[in-house]
């Protein structure tokens, strides 16, 4: 799932940012259902763990269960912004609040940008959002599920 991220990182450092700049830091997958029991091999935190790069100012990926990407957001607050997304439930288990998915969510990777050099997350979103193939559904279909580019 990080694969085609890490290859768009690494374009995105070489071709656009000023060289000695400290890099993005981009976290590993974070599962949403971990009691399910079927996850990827490369997960390496779960819920209800702290979010990877909590407190700092970055863009979030999110995948569904089979890898497909389904949006790409920024947020100076990564935690806080994917917390308006997943809340627990009854049995402390994750579930999505405050957005329709095209598919349900099921694992989260993030990059922080590096200290004093925050402003730069806006660029990584719309990058990324261009970038990656196939592009991200839900930031293409909009909120509600509603195909926004048949509507411009």
């Amino acid at each position: 799932m990080l694969q085609n991220i890490k290859v768009a990182l690494a374009t995105y450092i070489d071709k656009y940012r000023k060289p000695g700049l400290p890099e993005p830091e981009l976290s590993g997958l974070y599962a949403l259902h971990p009691e399910r029991g079927d996850l990827v091999s490369t997960v390496e935190m779960q819920w209800p763990a702290d979010w990877q790069h909590a407190r700092k100012t970055g863009v979030y990926f999110v995948f569904a269960k089979d890898g497909q990407l389904l949006y790409v957001g920024k947020a100076w607050h990564i935690g806080s912004r994917l917390a308006a997304y997943f809340d627990f439930d009854a049995d402390k288990r994750c579930r999505q609040i405050g957005r329709k998915w095209s598919k349900e969510p099921a694992y989260v990777a993030t990059i922080a940008c590096p200290e004093g050099i925050s402003f730069e997350a806006g660029a990584l979103e719309e990058y990324f959002i261009q970038v990656l193939t196939p592009r991200p559904t839900d930031n293409i279909q909009g909120y509600q599920g509603k195909n926004v580019a048949a509507t411009v």
